[in-house]
């Protein structure tokens, strides 16, 4: 587009706050002043009362959009359990009495469609809503999603109240459960946020997490954390011939790249994806890979510049026997998936970090991600070497 002549270029399904913003920069004005957290609801969220209570199965592989999805999710009243690919939904669908579930299509292990053909197969969960959830919005992957039995179709990044359409759509008003909480998004504690990145629309990005400042700097945070070395990934599995996971990786970083409102980065990452797809000559693909890295480069350096220190906890005194207590509570329900795992975890995180500060971020990073299996490793080696108090 550059090079024929372009002035900008905005990502399709276009928003109105995208094309607004678009408008802005190619008159003159500035769109670096991002939208407050207070950014009132809009008439579809007030609508969800009819359907909060809601349980909703998430399936996704990406920390970063489990993060999004969940918090937009839990925040609107639902009740939220994550799976990290098709398999894990598999096992945990007979045992959830869900009422909707949140397919992504692209996934390792088993992907969405698969997962979709295998669940429908059970004519227990014929009428479980499925939504299939992809950063491709070609009328093909449209087609082999409802082929494959879901139900309806929403892009990534997620668009809150295109989300909020397709739940209104189809998922049933339970009486038991609807109208019994009560949220309030919109009011979120001030952070600071980085100023001026090059490459990344932060308006765009705070609009898609509903204004919610920390979880969009936690979102930056991950990005970085996440995609840093996604170029030397992508590397890799293009020498080992993987056309696969190089495909899924690129689809990963124009995903997440949309998320934090990172557009033109998109834009390059899906280039890549589709000229991997389509096994263009080698030759070809690096110089997409090139664009790619040159562009997430300038915004990680950027980023890792600007973005505000993590808060430390204060550090406390170590008692064996509590700690053991707490670890003990950690592993039983990291062990059983349960997420109660983040709540024990952020309420005893002073203990934690004092008695593990190599670990420390390494275990809570794994268990906000809901990577319990990581977590519940690196714990177990941990306490090992925890001796208990002796009693006098």
């Amino acid at each position: 587009a550059e090079e024929n002549g372009f002035e900008d270029v905005l990502i399709k399904p276009v928003s109105a706050s995208m094309l607004f913003d678009g408008v802005v920069r190619l008159l003159g004005g500035r769109t670096d002043d991002v939208r407050s957290s207070g950014t009132p609801q809009s008439d579809v969220f007030d609508e969800l009362a009819a359907i909060q209570g809601a349980r909703i199965l998430l399936v996704e592989d990406n920390p970063l959009n489990q993060e999004v999805a969940t918090e937009l999710l839990r925040d609107a009243g639902f009740i939220v359990d994550l799976a990290e690919n098709g398999k894990i939904a598999l096992a945990k669908i007979p045992e959830g009495n869900f009422d909707l579930v949140l397919m992504d299509m692209q996934m390792p292990v088993m992907d969405g469609v698969a997962a979709t053909r295998e669940i429908r197969k059970d004519e227990r969960w014929h009428g479980l809503p499925i939504i299939a959830m992809t950063a491709n919005a070609m009328q093909t992957d449209r087609e082999r999603c409802i082929a494959a039995g879901m139900n309806d179709h929403v892009a990534k990044p997620i668009e809150p109240d295109e989300l909020w359409k397709a739940l209104l759509k189809w998922v049933k008003p339970r009486k038991s459960t609807a109208m019994t909480l009560t949220t309030n998004p919109s009011a979120t504690p001030e952070v600071e946020l980085p100023t001026a990145i090059e490459g990344v629309d932060m308006a765009n990005g705070l609009r898609r997490v509903l204004g919610k400042r920390p979880l969009y700097v936690s979102m930056l945070r991950r990005f970085v954390s996440g995609q840093k070395t996604a170029p030397l990934e992508i590397t890799k599995a293009l020498d080992d011939d993987d056309m696969a996971t190089a495909e899924r990786l690129a689809h990963t970083l124009k995903g997440v790249s949309g998320n934090i409102g990172a557009t033109h980065l998109l834009a390059a990452a899906h280039e890549l994806e589709s000229a991997i797809g389509k096994r263009q000559p080698r030759e070809a693909v690096d110089a997409y890979l090139d664009v790619v890295r040159g562009q997430l480069a300038a915004i990680v350096a950027q980023l890792e510049e600007k973005l505000p220190e993590e808060d430390r906890k204060p550090r406390v005194v170590v008692d064996p026997l509590k700690l053991k207590e707490v670890c003990h509570r950690l592993q039983t329900l990291l062990a059983d998936n349960d997420p109660d795992a983040g709540d024990v975890w952020e309420a005893n995180s002073s203990l934690m970090e004092s008695a593990f500060p190599s670990q420390y971020r390494k275990i809570g990073d794994a268990i906000r991600w809901f990577d319990y299996e990581i977590a519940l490793s690196s714990l177990m080696t941990l306490t090992g070497t925890i001796a208990p108090k002796e009693t006098p």
